[in-house]
């Protein structure tokens, strides 16, 4: 009876070590992966991935602000279109990441069609951002607005030199998950 429950514990411990090790090993590539490709990474590459990431957060955060009368208390909420504005960050890490035809073309007629419809919403808020007609009854959190806006700025700047080379090809994801190279093995403890 000893002997199996030492045997079961040997077992279990042989199984963490294998499933630790294969994790390491992952974390290895993946961070050898990264430093390599942020190595090789132009200002025009920096400026649009932070570009993008900015646009994520601050197409999400609350962009109006308005007070309800009967309660004297002011609430924040976001665009009436966020979804809208969130694409652009979205698509453009998407973009970043996989390479496949056209992709910065597409970037650039989404980031354009995004852009004006900023505009139009800076100038009439009442359709894009809020349903509520007065202005009088509502204020833009203008960090977010005007952050958002040099975002996709930022953005079009970077998105032609950024999207022209991919990040992760098809082929290299096929290459990383189904590597040749052998396993060592890993010895039986006595």
């Amino acid at each position: 009876m000893r002997m199996q429950i030492t045997e079961i514990y040997s077992g279990i411990l042989a199984y963490g070590r294998a499933i630790t090790t294969g994790y390491y090993r992952l974390f290895l590539r993946l961070r050898n992966a990264t430093l390599a490709i942020v190595q090789t990474w132009s200002p025009y590459h920096i400026l649009f991935f932070v570009s993008v990431l900015i646009l994520c957060v601050s197409s999400l955060a609350a962009w109006i602000e308005y007070s309800v009368n009967f309660q004297e208390s002011a609430q924040s909420v976001g665009s009436n279109m966020k979804p809208v504005f969130f694409l652009p960050g979205f698509l453009g890490i998407l973009f970043y990441l996989i390479g496949f035809r056209f992709r910065s073309t597409i970037f650039i007629v989404v980031l354009i069609l995004v852009a004006l419809l900023y505009g139009i919403g800076i100038i009439y808020p009442n359709p894009v951002h809020t349903s509520m007609l007065e202005r009088s009854e509502y204020s833009f959190q203008t960090v977010w607005v005007i952050l958002y806006g040099l975002a996709l700025m930022g953005a079009g700047v970077g998105a032609r030199f950024a999207l022209s080379d991919a990040l992760i090809n098809p082929g290299w994801i096929k290459d990383f998950l189904f590597s040749s190279r052998p396993m060592p093995d890993i010895q039986k403890p006595e």
